[in-house]
């Protein structure tokens, strides 16, 4: 019997104090690249809202005479308290802007925010919220859409010209408020989505649509159920109070 091979000894890999001048140089570059692909990846109203975010940050700065990199827990919640108080915002608003700066500043500054910091910031956001609920205070924002009613859809599909756009749209129309759909849901349905052809067919086979279902909160009635559901392997608590009691003997 052959005696085994010697175990080949593992080269230590350099630490980052160790890279030369060549591996940080093709390390950068990587690191731009990656970060125009991720930025081309991102939805147009992501942009959008992270531009306006960080413009009410600079205007806030600039205020306060103070460098846009400046984010610390003082400047940040008093970022909060200039947005509540001052501009009367809403409070998803707030909450989506201390976001949008914490990801400018990341990516185009090279400062990364101290979590703690955010943090800080947020129950700040969050003790105004309870304040105003406790105060009975209007909502702010544009709160809950109303739903669609009948008569409104049908003024709407009524203004839908007969040319192919309007024929497009008078289609998105009644299909979103026939099967309930979400704006995405209905921006993202495809042809694959629906589960029968487009050949005429028998009014008792109705066509399916698949949408993406999103995620589930659970309901009041599952949240009944399960809270009055026994216990896997133990009887319920009438079971056990009607079980005969078992005399032993000695």
């Amino acid at each position: 019997m052959t005696a085994p091979l010697p175990a080949r000894p593992a080269e230590h890999p350099l630490l980052p104090a160790e890279f030369d001048e060549q591996l940080r140089q093709r390390l950068a570059e990587l690191d731009a690249a990656s970060d125009n692909h991720a930025a081309d990846q991102r939805p147009d109203n992501t942009t959008r809202s992270y531009a306006s975010d960080w413009k009410t940050w600079t205007a806030f700065c600039e205020q306060l005479q103070i460098p846009p990199t400046a984010a610390t827990r003082g400047t940040l919640r008093a970022f909060v308290d200039y947005l509540w108080n001052r501009e009367q915002r809403a409070y998803s608003t707030i909450d989506r802007k201390l976001a949008g700066v914490s990801v400018t500043l990341r990516q185009e500054y090279g400062v990364v925010i101290n979590k703690r910091d955010t943090k800080s910031a947020r129950e700040l956001l969050k003790d105004y919220r309870l304040k105003a609920e406790e105060n009975e205070e209007p909502t702010r924002g544009r709160g809950k859409a109303p739903a669609m009613r009948v008569d409104a859809l049908r003024q709407i599909v009524e203004k839908c010209s007969d040319d192919i756009f309007g024929v497009r749209d008078r289609a998105m129309l009644l299909l979103g408020f026939s099967v309930a759909a979400r704006r995405a849901e209905l921006a993202g349905l495809r042809l694959r989505n629906i589960s029968a052809p487009w050949e005429p067919r028998e009014p008792s086979s109705p066509r399916r649509f698949r949408t993406k279902t999103p995620r589930a909160s659970p309901t009041a009635e599952s949240q009944r159920t399960s809270a009055t559901a026994p216990r896997v392997g133990r009887p319920p608590a009438d079971a056990r109070s009607s079980r005969p009691e078992t005399s032993h003997r000695g």
